[in-house]
């Protein structure tokens, strides 16, 4: 089967094939509002989960919807956040208007998900440019454990958004 110029594009972002994605952009002659077959992603949707600065770039100067959502209302920006601790796309995306404030179909926001995935660099791009400030953090874990002494029960705070570590801190 032969494909047309905005097929080849699916099928390389689909393949993740960045090099020739970025060819067929230059080349022209694309639908940048093209969908994934397998998820019905955005294709800078599924750049920005890849961190695939370069396409990133093209397919926003091609006018790329910045804000456009899947059918889970995923953006470009949460699967950036998603993705890995991609934060020149994530920039990128947040100059290029992309709203931070959109909540996925789960209730997840790009800030909720970066706290709680420990993407440090994509947290510092939202401290410097204003976005978390006077936004709640997530609550810690309080965990119940029993102390040696006496049995008694205390209540001990955990570091982090996860349960994953067992370093307990006293309250």
């Amino acid at each position: 089967m032969v494909l047309d110029e905005t097929g080849q594009l699916v099928e390389a972002v689909e393949n993740e094939h960045w090099d020739e994605v970025e060819q067929l952009l230059h080349a022209g002659g694309c639908d940048v509002s093209a969908r994934t077959r397998d998820f019905g992603h955005t294709l800078l949707q599924a750049a920005a989960k890849q961190g695939a600065a370069n396409v990133c770039q093209l397919l926003l100067a091609q006018r790329s919807d910045v804000n456009a959502t899947d059918s889970s209302k995923t953006t470009p920006l949460i699967s950036c956040v998603v993705g890995g601790d991609h934060n020149k796309v994530f920039s990128m995306l947040l100059d290029a208007r992309a709203d931070a404030a959109v909540e996925a179909y789960n209730g997840s926001t790009v800030i909720t998900l970066a706290e709680s995935l420990e993407r440090k660099q994509i947290l510092g791009v939202l401290r410097e440019k204003g976005i978390m400030k006077g936004t709640p953090k997530l609550p810690q874990p309080v965990l119940a454990v029993k102390t040696k002494k006496a049995g008694r029960i205390s209540r001990k705070s955990q570091v982090g958004p996860s349960i994953k570590n067992t370093q307990y801190w006293g309250l």
